[in-house]
């Protein structure tokens, strides 16, 4: 047998040095893990693409194509993104702060996520005037802070709104989620005068802000009219919000066109790929007039927008009447491109003749074909899906509404309000409801986040509800002590409505969905095998309007397999950024085989202790964890220890 571990041990050694995973200081680091075995002797097999990283500052960016700088990202498979968007959010909501009450006349209309320095999400969100007194109301953009979101990742921020004892729709957002900062357009402090913002896009990190109904001489006159002619003259405004909470003018252009302006997307065009850009990079904005039935297009001046100080428009303008049936009034344009190379637009909009009929459009925008020539068929429609945005309330999307790509490639469609729907906080101020929408899968497919997944399921009131028009809600490994899960009947009278789910869980790792509240009944259970598991009628397996509570169990990952040489200190990593640091109630318990092997554990209550062994063979060890329950989770892993007289001279010489 020694004869053989040697020779594994030269080709073993020979691939540390080349990887530098030695350690100094006498420790040596194991590898990741590549399979476990859990406690109930099913063999489970470990996939990369599911694996829980222990590090909270892992780089997620490799899903995006950076090839122009920070100017020009390119998102993976985005056609297959927007089919992924689930049709039912996750509910969410912040406090005005230092806002202003949104009302009928004084609406959102725009909104973007964006991350400080420190990855702390903030919502942009910008709102209208009064229109029957334009000078006690000009435009607003209100910074709020999502405090309470405590990921510093860029990636999904999950519902903020679970609470013991009230619904979802009750629950008033965290104080922590609040409006901190606000900008008003007043024609003071540098700021220009206007009483209407519409709908913005983030790109890198400035936002680009449309403003219409002109009212330069609010502060002038003190009477705050506004003429039909002036308050028609739209402009684009540039704002650097690098350190969101504090929001920096870079331009503002006036653009002189017979209406007002209503919606403006914009992207980055790289050098060479429109005659606009034969001389270098410009940014390319889509601009909506009369109420989104007329489209028009302008460059900037420079490949940087914070150093842009004209905004040249073409002289063609693009009609909805070319385009029958395809084009909506939308509220919202987003541009978003492709690793491929395709430049998609999303669109967003409300069917105000069809209650609850919310709708967002997908186009591909051809920049071969806009030119004096050809720019009708710039815009071509591809798909439009139907979206739910109440029960409880999510905002509307006939108001505020963006598309957010986060570090790794994840497309998520944040919506706001028309005005304010929300419940009360503690001083009888309303609160304002938003919502998220991200993939069915959590994560798309293809991104790196996957690899950070935690365990999760979603419960859908309608066979196949993923595609269909209905409730759904999830509930999050991470969230499971945050709301009454035990009793559906205390989540808007979820029992009894479950048709369908879909869960992702840990190799291993037990979910039990209950029949009765206080999980009672009989019992619906699955084992976390990797791969997301799919339910899409739970009536074929008896259990359709069934389920009234669930549980996620504990698990365990206890990493591996580890490769060490005798008598040396093999560091153990039982951590997963599932459980956090340290969480209450949670214990790591670390055991040897039996009989016994000649090895010693540094602290085996540690989450992450070292193991010394004074022979050379193959042992397996064993992490348990438990939540303070009855309930524990325990997985094996493997320790392969070499002769150190054998390792020690190749490891020197790495």
């Amino acid at each position: 047998m020694k004869g053989r571990i040697q020779i594994i041990l030269i080709i073993l050694c020979c691939i540390m040095i080349s990887l530098g995973s030695v350690s100094g200081a006498g420790v040596v680091s194991g590898t990741e893990a590549a399979a476990n075995t859990p406690s109930h002797g099913l063999e489970l097999h470990r996939d990369s693409q599911y694996s829980i990283s222990s590090d909270s500052s892992l780089d997620l960016s490799n899903n995006l194509d950076y090839s122009a700088g920070e100017k020009y990202v390119t998102v993976p498979d985005v056609y297959d993104q927007f089919w992924n968007l689930q049709k039912h959010g996750d509910p969410m909501a912040f406090r005005l702060g230092v806002g202003e009450n949104p009302t009928l006349y004084r609406h959102y209309q725009g909104m973007a996520r964006v991350n400080d320095s420190s990855g702390k999400p903030y919502i942009i969100i910008v709102r209208s005037d009064n229109r029957e007194d334009y000078a006690d109301d000009p435009g607003e953009l209100l910074v709020v802070e999502m405090g309470s979101r405590l990921n510093r990742d860029g990636e999904r921020l999950r519902s903020n709104l679970l609470q013991h004892g009230k619904s979802i729709g009750d629950t008033v957002a965290p104080y922590e989620d609040r409006g901190v900062s606000r900008i008003l357009f007043n024609g003071e402090g540098g700021w220009p005068a206007y009483s209407h913002l519409g709908g913005v896009q983030l790109v890198g990190d400035v936002l680009v802000v449309p403003l219409e109904w002109h009212c330069p001489t609010w502060y002038e006159s003190g009477t705050g009219d506004c003429t039909v002619d002036l308050h028609q003259q739209g402009a684009i405004a540039l704002l650097d919000v690098s350190n969101p909470i504090s929001p920096q003018l870079i331009h503002n252009e006036l653009l002189w066109y017979g209406n007002a302006l209503g919606v403006v997307g914009a992207t980055y065009v790289p050098q060479g790929q429109h005659p606009r850009t034969e001389n270098g990079g410009r940014y390319l904005f889509i601009i909506t007039w009369g109420g989104g039935h007329v489209v028009k297009f302008g460059w900037s001046n420079t490949d940087d927008l914070k150093t842009t100080t004209d905004i040249v428009l073409e002289d063609f303008r693009w009609v909805d009447d070319v385009f029958g049936d395809g084009w909506r009034n939308w509220q919202m344009l987003n541009f978003v491109r492709d690793i491929n190379g395709t430049l998609y637009l999303f669109a967003a909009d409300k069917d105000d003749a069809i209650p609850h009929d919310h709708w967002l459009g997908l186009f591909d925008f051809d920049l071969s074909r806009l030119n004096t020539s050809d720019y009708q068929g710039t815009i071509t429609f591809l798909a439009q899906k139907k979206l739910k945005l109440n029960q409880p309330g999510m905002g509307s999307l006939s108001a505020a509404s963006g598309i957010y790509v986060s570090p790794s490639g994840q497309l998520i469609l944040y919506t706001g309000p028309h005005d304010n729907d929300a419940p009360k906080d503690e001083h009888g101020v309303g609160t304002v409801e938003m919502g998220e929408f991200r993939s069915i899968n959590v994560y798309h497919e293809g991104t790196t986040a996957r690899d950070t997944m935690c365990p999760w399921v979603e419960l859908y009131e309608a066979i196949d509800g993923w595609n269909e028009h209905k409730r759904s809600i999830i509930i999050d490994f991470l969230d499971r002590h945050d709301d009454d899960w035990y009793a559906l009947t205390e989540e808007g009278d979820w029992d009894d409505l479950t048709s369908a789910l879909r869960t992702y869980l840990m190799p291993g790792q037990m979910l039990r969905l209950y029949e009765d509240v206080n999980y009672g009944g009989s019992i619906f259970e699955r084992i976390g095998e990797g791969p997301i598991y799919v339910a899409p009628n739970l009536k074929d397996l008896g259990w359709n309007d069934m389920i009234s509570s669930v549980k996620f169990f504990p698990f365990a990952d206890p990493g591996g397999p580890y490769y060490g040489v005798v008598d040396r200190a093999i560091s153990l990593n039982g951590a997963n950024r599932c459980y956090g640091d340290v969480e209450a109630g949670v214990t790591y318990t670390w055991s040897l085989d039996s009989p016994p092997p000649p090895c010693t554990f540094s602290d085996p209550a540690a989450r992450q202790p070292s193991l010394t062994c004074n022979d050379d063979d193959e042992f397996t060890i064993y992490l348990k964890v438990n939540e303070g329950s009855d309930e524990s989770s325990t997985i094996s892993t493997t320790v392969t220890v070499y002769a150190a007289q054998l390792f020690l001279p190749l490891a020197v010489k790495k």
